[in-house]
This record gives C-alpha cells, structure tokens and sequence, in this order.
C-alpha cells in the first residue's frame, strides 16, 4: 500500500468513487454552499463553460483538467470556468488572442505545437500589455503532453509573466519565466513561433524544456478564464474592438450571464505602437 499513501491523486478519487457509487450519496441539489465546499476541494469539477461539443476542450480530457484544476489557488475552483479563445474556433490573429485575454482575470493558456507536445501556463494575475515582469508565485507552468506535470514557482526571481507588442526596442510577444531571449515559455507577437528553453531547467518555475525543440511552430491554442478580473471597469483601459468575443455577440451575452461580469475585451485599448522601453 506504500503506492497507495504516496498517491494523493488516486487517494482523492478513491474517495469520490466511494462516495458516489458504493455508499451512493449524491451530490446535493439544493444547496450553493455545499457545491461550493466540494469545489474548494476539487471534489467535483467547477461548472466549465465551452462552445464545444460533446468534448469541452480540443486540448484537454477531464482527467487533465481535474490535475490542473487541484493545483489552482482555492479561490479559482469555485468559479465557473469559460473558455475565452480558442484558435480552431476563432482563427490564429495575434490581435485577436490577445484582446481575448486583456484584463479578463486569472487564466489557463494551454498550447498545441506542431510536433505534438501540450503544454502552457496558470497566470493569476490579469494580462496586461507592460514593458517588464510582472505576476506573482501563485502562477505554474505545466505539461499535457508527453507526460502531465505541473511545475510550480521557485520564488528564484519574479519573470513570472510577460506580455507586450508593438514596441520598437522590448521583445513582443508572450513570455513565462526565465529571460528574455530563454524563456520557460515564449510566443512570438506572430503567434505562429515560439520556443522554451532550460538548462535543465528555468529559473523561475524550476521547469525542463516543454517543447520537443528548444524552437517550435504553434499549432493551436486554447484560452480559459478561471476567475474573472476584480478590476473595476474605470481600471481597464477603454479603445478599440477587436476579441473573438467580439464576433460572436450571442456567446459573449451568456458568459456575461454566466460570470455576472462585464466582459472587457470588447472594450480594451489597442497598444500604442510607437511606446519603446520606457
């Protein structure tokens, strides 16, 4: 039974399983507290919200989805989960994708690359378009593919998260961890490259090489956002449309009804393209 104890994984749906079909005690209807409690625990999924049908990710199982959803902070399993983007819905537009992400909340990133691997990131903090590092340790990176690991903040440095474009002299694209130039994870502002890279690991989430090359081609992405901003709308700076929301105006009505949350990627500012590194 050693396995057993070391496996808490399998400890906990053990549990479920017990509960659920051999002492058959069901999940109460009627009480929002009681929901609430067995979703803290990641005892039940948190209520997902997704265009697609009968599988709800292109990207991920449920059984992936029940690892990365236990290693969230508490506060992000009780909120329903809405799928914000996805690339075989919504195209590959750099633009696109990131007013999909700007100021929603506390997000998923998961990407497909050409030669295979999934894999992507847990970003707790809202995305914002800044010219250094920012984020805090409640950020992970992870791996779907090959192998399912999830890799936690070393507190080593702060490259927690970066996210900038249209500047002359900072890199543009999306980074997670590491440096500039060696990031744990990067996407190009083409949102076509990326790479990650490690030797062995990244500094900031003790991560090894995701990608089967240190430079990969993206092939699809999904975005999920897991706990809506707790920005106030005069926080949020206003400007042009231009999310995949924005073109499906009947989906972004029912997530706005899911959240009771004004979606704000209609409303973001396009960057300013001649800012550099100040």
């Amino acid at each position: 039974m050693d396995w057993y104890n070391k496996n808490t994984y399998f400890q906990h749906l053990f549990n479920i399983l017990l509960n659920r079909i051999f002492l058959r005690r069901n999940l109460p209807q009627d009480s929002i507290n009681a929901i609430r409690t067995l979703r803290f625990a990641n005892s039940i999924s948190p209520e997902i919200f997704s265009t697609y049908k009968p599988n709800f990710s292109e990207l991920l199982n449920p059984s992936d989805y029940y690892v990365l959803n236990s290693h969230l902070p508490p506060d992000c399993r009780i909120t329903t989960h809405i799928l914000l983007f996805s690339s075989a819905r919504d195209g590959d537009s750099w633009s696109t994708f990131i007013n999909s992400i700007l100021y929603q909340g506390s997000t998923f990133i998961i990407i497909k690359e050409k030669d295979g691997n999934i894999f992507g990131v847990f970003a707790y903090e809202d995305w914002e378009l800044k010219p250094n590092w920012y984020g805090n340790e409640k950020n992970f990176l992870f791996s779907i593919k090959p192998k399912l690991r999830v890799f936690p903040s070393t507190g080593y440095n702060d490259h927690y998260q970066y996210l900038n474009y249209g500047t002359k002299t900072l890199p543009n694209g999306l980074g997670i961890g590491g440096q500039f130039d060696f990031c744990g994870l990067w996407i190009n502002s083409d949102i076509i490259n990326g790479h990650s890279m490690a030797t062995p690991l990244s500094s900031t989430y003790s991560s090894p090489q995701l990608s089967k090359k240190q430079e990969f081609k993206v092939d699809e992405i999904e975005v999920w956002l897991v706990k809506p901003t707790e920005k106030e709308p005069d926080e949020i700076p206003k400007g042009p449309k231009g999310s995949a929301l924005d073109r499906n105006p009947a989906e972004l009505e029912l997530l706005e009804m899911a959240t009771s949350k004004k979606m704000y990627s209609k409303d973001v500012r396009e960057p300013n393209l001649l800012i550099d590194d100040e």
